[in-house]
């Protein structure tokens, strides 16, 4: 059953890679046709391309290696090396991954905000900070308490 679960999860995040990166592409692709081909649709926010398709692209890529480290992590539960150094460093960089996209996303909404004039872009833009932030702590929770299971457990084996 244990392997079953690993599966599923694995699956599971595999599928949220993809998309991901399906979703970040398609967004990203829109602005920089309009770009290219000199859209007169897009001719007002032309100076703004750039810097937020590097933010946007940004955003994306932090998301899939948060996830990648998530699959790694789960790849390690599956191996049983719950209690180990290597499962700490995961899930303090899959917490770090989150945290970068949750302050790549703050600025891109400060960005977009002042240079659309547009307070509700910014307040839009904070509920994905807070969104990527609670998965972030969590993660850092869960490193802190297998740093302390792995402590313990060494203390147990001198004990022994």
């Amino acid at each position: 059953m244990k392997q079953f679960k690993l599966y599923f999860i694995g699956f599971a995040l595999a599928l949220a890679l993809l998309g991901v990166a399906t979703l970040f592409a398609i967004i990203g692709v829109l602005p920089i046709k309009g770009w290219v081909t000199g859209d007169p649709t897009f001719a007002p926010y032309l100076y703004m391309v750039p810097v937020a398709l590097t933010l946007f692209a940004l955003i994306g890529l932090s998301l899939m290696a948060a996830i990648l480290s998530g699959m790694y992590t789960t790849y390690l539960y599956g191996r049983g090396k719950v209690f180990e150094l290597p499962m700490e460093k995961g899930l303090n960089r899959t917490g770090l991954a989150f945290l970068a996209s949750s302050l790549l996303t703050f600025l891109f909404g400060l960005y977009l905000g002042i240079n659309l004039g547009s307070i509700a872009v910014f307040i839009a833009s904070l509920l994905f900070v807070g969104l990527f932030l609670l998965p972030a702590f969590l993660f850092f929770l869960l490193a802190d308490v297998v740093e302390k299971g792995r402590l313990l457990q060494d203390e147990h084996d001198l004990t022994i």
